[in-house]
């Protein structure tokens, strides 16, 4: 499931959740390496990930969120940890650390180009 969510929303970084409160994320890299080292026993194949990560579940590939940003840091913070943790995407909380969204690079380029947001809303697996 997580697997299809990240191609579908092309997105590279998913969050975690229980119970609305963030437990991990799950990088596309991650996801692809484990379909490569499945596939190299068996071959390549189309979709290889839904079908050599059958039977995996979402805690098996997740980790622990090694970076959050709370709602209220300013965009720029949110920028430089990124950067500091080289990722794409960063897991929004809020105070209380309920999981908000995922703040992208690619958010942070529209909203410096004045670019409306295109966001879609996805449902996180859960652990």
């Amino acid at each position: 499931e997580a697997s299809a969510k990240l191609r579908v929303a092309s997105l590279r970084v998913l969050p975690v959740t229980e119970q609305g409160q963030l437990v991990g994320v799950i990088h596309g890299r991650d996801v692809n390496d484990a379909a490569s080292r499945a596939a190299a026993t068996h071959g390549d194949t189309v979709m290889g990930d839904q079908f050599f990560l059958k039977g995996v579940v979402t805690r098996d590939l997740m980790r622990v969120p090694g970076s959050v940003v709370l709602a209220s840091v300013p965009m720029r913070d949110a920028v430089m940890r990124m950067l500091d943790a080289d990722v794409h995407g960063l897991p929004v909380v809020s105070d209380d650390g309920h999981l908000l969204g995922v703040v992208t690079v690619s958010d942070v380029l529209k909203t410096l180009l004045g670019i409306p947001s295109t966001d879609q809303v996805l449902q996180p697996p859960v652990a």
